[in-house]
């Protein structure tokens, strides 16, 4: 049996408003309250994709990230100050600050590294993005543009670079271990906490702060909706009508350690779950369209997996906290492989998507979709996505979806397995179990 890998503290995020920033067990209460972060455009933006003409008229977008005061100086300067469009490194770092405090881990003295105590080079730091920080990149592009030489820092290549993030985070926390970044589009930061789960199991990290981040603009809202991938339309519900997802912007981070570092630090109390199986493939086939053998092959796979290392034995009720994007195929492939690959011990099967109220954060959605199934699963909730038809096509006899007047409460589920698709074919999975003692 592998070591086991435990979830410490609720994670923290930085999302659009009216969400904000704090605690994912404080953000997660808000999506219980009517609306959602996805809001008009001041102005549409128009274009056309061929004959058909394509007009872009909401998202989900963060105006602008303050770092708190108090981040060490030698570091703020890589977050950019003289940039107010780079979020993506703002974001992560008061995060991971905020999610290393939540955890109960112990600090040095600054009251950002965490305690050498601790092997730092058993500390490593995994980021997931897709493509980091598109504002602040055209920000410095614009400047180069017109001239305006001074206004491009002499330190804006860490900020923008994809790894800088999360290299950034490393030095804040005095992690030496491996900092990486995945970078596997939409599946990037579940792909990151499968990874850094995996480091754990095989003793080569105890501690691994996994980080998701995304920034994107009205560039890469034109670059979507040319792909055909953005909505038109002002309701477009996950499962529900729908044409499109909205793009959101934001970042997560959670905690993972081995048990020996709980069991060490007396670190408990602050376990809120357990990491069963990851599984990774590729669809091999397309860039942009599922693959429906390959969705199953990801879900029959992870849960064999979880048996496999843990002796996990499907049974009771399961959330799952989708991908669920919005797109026609993407909703019904995902949906359809739930249901015909999920175990057949399985009771009920509750499905949700924080999408719904986000928008796609792209490489920070993997680990915004973990911390919400971890939510879900402390707190036996899942909040209603609204009081709307299921479609057609995305309608299968085993699920539960979170629509309706009402929110879901008692739900009496254990597991929860988090998915995450990502063009270029990669899928990803994760199956997490609530932590009970």
């Amino acid at each position: 049996m592998k070591r086991r890998v435990f979830v410490l503290g609720d994670g923290a995020a930085y999302l659009p408003d009216p969400y904000g920033f704090g605690t994912f067990s404080q953000l997660y209460q808000k999506f219980f309250e009517p609306g959602t972060a996805i809001r008009a455009l001041s102005e549409p933006i128009l274009m056309s994709r061929g004959k058909h003409p394509i007009e872009i008229s909401h998202a989900a977008w963060i105006d602008k990230v303050e770092l708190d005061k108090g981040f060490p100086h030698d570091l703020v300067r890589y977050a950019a100050p003289d940039n107010p469009f780079l979020k993506s490194v703002k974001m992560a770092m008061m995060c991971a600050h905020l999610a290393i405090t939540n955890a109960g881990l112990p600090r040095d003295l600054d009251g950002f590294k965490i305690s050498d105590i601790i092997d730092r080079y058993k500390i490593g730091v995994i980021g997931g993005t897709g493509n980091n920080d598109s504002p602040g990149y055209n920000y410095h592009y614009q400047n180069y543009q017109s001239g305006n030489w001074d206004r491009i820092g002499s330190y804006a290549v860490p900020g923008i670079m994809s790894n800088g993030p999360t290299t950034i985070v490393a030095i804040l926390l005095g992690g030496k271990g491996p900092s990486w970044t995945m970078c596997t589009a939409c599946a990037s930061s579940i792909d990151a906490t499968g990874i850094a789960s995996r480091m754990i199991q095989y003793g080569e990290l105890d501690i691994a702060v996994v980080i998701g981040f995304e920034s994107s603009d009205n560039y890469f809202k034109c670059l979507f909706g040319r792909a055909g991938a953005l909505s038109q339309r002002d309701d477009s519900k996950p499962f529900g009508a729908r044409d499109g997802f909205y793009l959101g912007e934001g970042a997560g981070v959670t905690v993972l350690v081995s048990e020996e570092v709980v069991t060490r630090l007396g670190l408990g109390n602050s376990i809120t779950a357990e990491i069963l199986s990851y599984e990774a493939c590729c669809d091999a086939t397309s860039m942009v369209a599922p693959d429906p053998d390959t969705s199953c092959h990801l879900i029959e796979t992870v849960f064999a997996r979880a048996k496999r290392d843990y002796g996990y034995v499907p049974e009771g009720n399961l959330i799952v906290s989708t991908h669920g994007t919005g797109t026609v195929l993407g909703d019904k492939t995902e949906l359809k492989s739930v249901n015909s690959a999920v175990p057949c011990d399985i009771k009920n099967i509750f499905v949700v998507s924080s999408k719904n109220w986000l928008g796609h954060t792209l490489g920070a959605a993997g680990v915004l979709s973990l911390l919400f199934g971890i939510q879900a699963l402390q707190t036996q909730s899942i909040p209603t996505m609204g009081d709307y038809q299921i479609a057609e096509d995305c309608r299968q006899p085993r699920l539960t979806y979170a629509v309706g007047p009402k929110s879901f409460f008692d739900l009496d589920a254990e597991v929860a397995l988090v998915n995450a698709f990502g063009f270029g074919g990669q899928n990803a999975a994760i199956v997490l179990r609530r932590y009970n003692g």
